[in-house]
């Protein structure tokens, strides 16, 4: 599975989890690693709780057409965001049949965010998308 069709297959709900208690059907679960659990052991379950897709790192999901193996999780997460905010940021005036997910990124004024919005790991995701902009993330603690 690409990116590109992983962004497919995003567009039928606009549902991601990287919990895997909170799976729904249709959505797609990012198996992340953490200090105190790997999400790459939840991607079955994922699976069996409806997930259309998987991003993980675990090869042994190479053969599941459903599944995204990838060296980096997260990395895979932000392409993903990135491609939305293009969408998004492309929206007005433009029919959405139209709009296309590899067009540049422009300037973005300010993206604010509080509470879990400022946690590490959202920083890094607007670091990674804002660096395709030229931007800079002010983190206001």
């Amino acid at each position: 599975m690409t990116i590109e069709q992983l962004y497919n297959v995003y567009l039928r709900t606009r549902k991601v989890t990287t919990d895997s208690r909170q799976v729904e059907p249709g959505c797609i679960f990012f198996a992340l690693r953490g200090e105190r659990f790997d999400g790459n052991d939840f991607v079955g379950q994922a699976l069996e709780q409806g997930a259309a897709a998987c991003v993980t790192s675990a090869a042994a999901f190479t053969a599941d057409s459903r599944c995204m193996v990838v060296d980096d999780v997260l990395a895979a997460l932000q392409d993903l965001s990135v491609r939305e905010i293009i969408v998004l940021s492309r929206r007005a005036g433009n029919r959405a049949e139209d709009r296309s997910p590899t067009q540049e990124l422009p300037d973005p004024a300010a993206i604010a965010g509080e509470g879990s919005c400022a946690a590490p790991v959202t920083v890094d995701s607007y670091e990674n998308i804002l660096s395709h902009a030229d931007a800079d993330v002010i983190v206001n603690a």
